[in-house]
This record gives structure tokens, sequence and C-alpha cells, in this order.
């Protein structure tokens, strides 16, 4: 394992050293569930400055997931596949960017991603630090992972 620790300018990190791939639900193209796939993709890239690499306890699927595996949005976005499935996920911080202030290698952690990025339902997922938070300690990563994109639409519904 690389050593935990704060290091000026470097990323600090967790994450086991030859470990190179991981197991991830995912599609390799447009269609219906014949592009679904279960198998071995590469580990996502070292954190930019604002980024956290999540080790995924639990990930959660949305009606997204499914319009953007049948295309419904494919003329707004561009997709690189394959893609890994998820928006939101609950699981612990193993590295973090340069620039991230409020979380440390170990902490729970909460969240989701936007957009074509590489999705939550996989062993890891590079995130943002401006979409994740703290995850309380009363509340189980199972019932975490499904509260980011759907307590969003329930918060914009309700202005």
């Amino acid at each position: 394992m690389t050593t935990e620790g704060e290091i000026e300018g470097e990323i600090v990190s967790d994450r086991p050293a030859l470990l190179k791939e991981m197991d991830a639900f995912y599609w390799t193209g447009f269609g219906g569930p014949e592009v679904c796939k279960v198998g071995k993709l590469p580990l996502p890239g070292s954190p930019g400055p604002h980024q956290l690499l999540v080790k995924v306890h639990y990930a959660s699927l949305n009606p997204a997931d499914y319009q953007q595996r049948k295309g419904e949005a494919k003329h707004l976005l561009k997709y690189k596949f394959p893609k890994v499935f998820g928006f939101d996920f609950s699981g612990d911080v193993v590295e973090v960017g340069n620039e991230v202030k409020d979380f440390k290698i170990g902490e729970e952690v909460f969240g989701m991603v936007a957009g074509v990025r590489t999705g939550t339902a996989a062993e890891y997922v590079l995130v943002d630090d401006y979409v994740c938070a703290l995850k309380p300690a009363e509340i189980p990563h199972h019932l975490a992972a499904a509260v980011p994109l759907v307590g969003i639409t329930a918060e914009k519904a309700l202005k």
C-alpha cells in the first residue's frame, strides 16, 4: 500500500498499489439489456485537484441510467464506452486530490456523479469533492446511496 499522510502538492492515497482493474456493471453501447455487462474495467485514474477516489460500498440506479443506455440523450451528450451505470454512491475515501480540504482518507462519504462521467456501479469511482458529503454515522451505506439524485429531484420538485 502507499502510505497515508499529508504531502504538500501531491495526491494523498490509500489505494492498493498493485490494483489495476475493478469489477463493474456497465453498458457497451446504446440499446436494450443485451448491451449490459458485468466484468472487469480499468481502475479510475488519480484524482484531479478537487476530486476523491472512493471505494464504493453501495450504488443506486435511477431512471436516467436506462434512459441513457437506450440513447435518449445521445444527441445532447458525448458518450465514451464502456460506460459504468449509476449516479449515486456511498463508500470510503481512499485517495484525495491535492486541493481537497473537506475530506480525508478513510472517511465515509456519499454523493453523486453527473452527466457522462464514470458511473458508480463499480468497486471504485472518481468524483468531484463538491458533490460529496460526509455520511452520517447513523445512516447505513445502502440507504445513503439512495439519496443524492432523487433527493435533488425531490427538492427541485418542491420549489
